[in-house]
């Protein structure tokens, strides 16, 4: 939502005085794997959860030029809040509120100076963190922009999730694979592919990722969609000012958590 959470505390708070509805764009809840995910979670298929584990993969960082995304004074932190945001946006919509959170980072790949020659604070291009949510229940969420995936789109998304009752394992490689897979605790594996029902597909192409993506934002109109249902309602949108706040203040606490000790700590 801003820099720091002070920015996003401020803009928050304004838009609060201001009886304004507001939307942050975290965009991957909206799509079909996403959405099956969460459904099969709220309709108990895990029981009392266990652990959420998120992995995503991209590969921009892999050359070294310069580049916004890993210069502090402007993007305010890495890939911790460039693709992290997301993650933690989603970890919070499946799992419930995180009450710890740690991190560990990396700088892999050697970046170039600005184009003028000023210094500036190299961003972190890879992190692992690590959450307990409000439940109990652990997290593992990695994102990573120097990895080779070797598809069209460049980056791939994976998720497990464990509980009492079952195991819930998620796939998007932003080619053509939009899989989840499950199996019930006691019931022999491995799991199985849990089709994707047609009312969360609804119009959107099926055959590649980015088909798909492209119908539930302009066919379907997700997200655009219910920001304009709560401007008519004046009900908020799930991702509003205050969500991205929130998610402001896990990143925040994980970059600080990777610059020292990489410990769990309470946020």
């Amino acid at each position: 939502l801003g820099l720091t959470v002070a920015e996003a505390a401020e803009m928050t708070e304004a838009a609060k005085r201001a009886e304004a509805v507001t939307l942050v764009p975290f965009t991957y809840r909206h799509m079909p794997v996403m959405r099956w995910v969460k459904r099969l979670i709220d309709e108990g298929y895990l029981g009392a959860p266990h652990r959420l584990g998120m992995r995503y993969f991209t590969g921009f960082a892999r050359e070294g030029e310069y580049a916004w995304r890993f210069d502090a004074d402007v993007a305010g932190s890495g890939v911790i809040g460039d693709l992290g945001s997301h993650w933690l946006s989603i970890a919070l919509w499946l799992m419930g509120d995180v009450a710890e959170i740690g991190a560990v980072s990396t700088h892999t790949v050697a970046r170039a100076d600005r184009s003028d020659g000023r210094p500036y604070e190299r961003t972190e291009d890879g992190a692992v963190m690590t959450t307990r949510f409000a439940d109990g229940a652990l997290g593992v969420l990695e994102v990573n922009a120097t990895c080779w995936e070797g598809t069209p789109f460049g980056q791939t998304h994976h998720l497990d999730a464990h509980g009492r009752d079952g195991t819930i394992h998620a796939t998007c490689d932003w080619d053509t694979v939009q899989e989840v897979r499950g199996v019930r605790a006691d019931a022999p594996g491995p799991a199985a592919v849990l089709p994707i029902p047609d009312d969360i597909w609804g119009g959107a192409r099926r055959e590649t990722v980015h088909d798909t993506y492209r119908d539930v934002f302009r066919v379907e109109g997700a997200m655009v969609g219910e920001f304009i249902d709560s401007v008519r309602s004046r009900e908020p949108c799930s991702t509003d000012f205050a969500h991205g706040l929130r998610v402001q203040q896990l990143v925040d606490a994980a970059a600080r958590s990777a610059a020292g000790d990489g410990a769990l700590r309470p946020v």
